[in-house]
């Protein structure tokens, strides 16, 4: 009881740095949740990671400079500081917004969700991006991480074939690659033939900001239906399709999606109603959708981390990835069809 008591004197005293008149103190394992009379705030605390907080609001705060409010807010001190210092311990204040994360199986929540992003993309710019660090970083290149990725899939199968024994796993693995090696081809080809280069150089240019790490945990929604957009460690300047295409990605193989290219239209109908898409970002879309990640980590699991061949869960994740893979072809075509996009698939 007496380091209750202490907690709550503690925190008491750290809230008299703010404007404030406080109503209630209620306290949630690590963090306290605050009411008063400007609102209801979260009290949290850090003892190492202070940069990265400070990081975190300075995005933010940036963010709501540029128009785009839809994020969690952090609230100085009388004095104008972000921190709170206690015996070693960085406190800080947020608004407390009753939230949840978006939930992928109700597509409504999806449709918010790439509206949220939409509208991030139109208000959000880099002209400040050196003071808050947002780069290019090489390693997003996709002609390169895409032939990379080619070349491996290529050494897995002369792995496989030089081994005097094959596993299930081996043999499924073996027997689909050269489907995912051309769907790997095709959306590098897609990329020759948009320009990616030319849409490159305009992204850097006109300082194209990408939240990085787009998807469902990522998007908050609360009682009253507003979205919210947390997590912005993987901010860079980068293609916005990229954003677009990681979350169409990630969202077509689960079951309530299964590679239905009516869902995608109407996703990208929904961001193309805030941000036109020209055919030639279609092409980088399409690319970056199909590219076969999930396929091609596998492979490096097993065959470079050297991963258990018999954990029965790579055995299942190869199982769904390949019961998908037909899906995936006419959701390819249906794509090609509905934008008019001529694309080619040889090696």
């Amino acid at each position: 009881m007496g380091e209750n008591i202490m907690e709550h004197t503690a925190i008491e005293h750290i809230l008299k740095k703010y404007d404030m008149n406080v109503k209630s103190i209620d306290q949630c394992g690590q963090t306290y949740i605050i009411d008063s009379d400007t609102g209801l705030y979260r009290v949290e605390s850090t003892k190492y990671n202070k940069e990265s907080v400070k990081r975190d609001y300075n995005i933010t705060d940036y963010l709501v400079k540029e128009g785009f409010d839809n994020v969690i807010k952090y609230k100085r001190t009388l004095d104008g500081r972000l921190f709170v210092k206690e015996k070693g311990i960085y406190f800080y204040m947020k608004e407390h917004i009753e939230t949840r994360e978006c939930d992928i199986s109700d597509f409504n929540e999806v449709i918010g969700s790439i509206t949220l992003l939409a509208n991030f993309h139109s208000k959000v710019n880099g002209e400040d991006s050196s003071k808050y660090r947002f780069k290019y970083k090489k390693d997003r290149y996709l002609p390169y991480r895409y032939s990379k990725w080619c070349r491996k899939l290529l050494k897995f199968q002369r792995l496989i074939q030089n081994k005097k024994t094959m596993t299930e796993f081996d043999k499924k693995y073996y027997d689909n690659i050269k489907g995912y090696y051309l769907q790997g081809i095709m959306a590098l080809n897609l990329l020759n033939q948009s320009n990616y280069d030319d849409a490159l150089k305009r992204a850097k240019s006109e300082k194209h900001i990408c939240h990085g790490n787009y998807y469902y945990h990522n998007v908050l929604l609360s009682k009253s239906q507003e979205y919210y957009m947390t997590g912005f460690d993987h901010m860079a300047i980068d293609l916005r399709m990229q954003d677009l295409g990681k979350f169409i990605r990630k969202l077509m193989p689960q079951k309530d999606y299964m590679w239905d290219f009516e869902k995608c239209r109407e996703i990208i109908k929904s961001y193309g109603s805030i941000i036109n898409i020209s055919k030639e970002e279609l092409k980088i879309l399409l690319s970056t959708i199909i590219f076969p990640y999930s396929f091609c980590r596998l492979g490096k699991a097993i065959y470079e981390k050297h991963r258990s061949i018999f954990d029965p869960k790579y055995i299942k994740k190869l199982s769904k990835e390949i019961d998908c893979i037909e899906c995936r072809q006419k959701f390819i075509d249906y794509f090609s069809e509905c934008y008019d996009l001529s694309i080619k698939s040889n090696a």
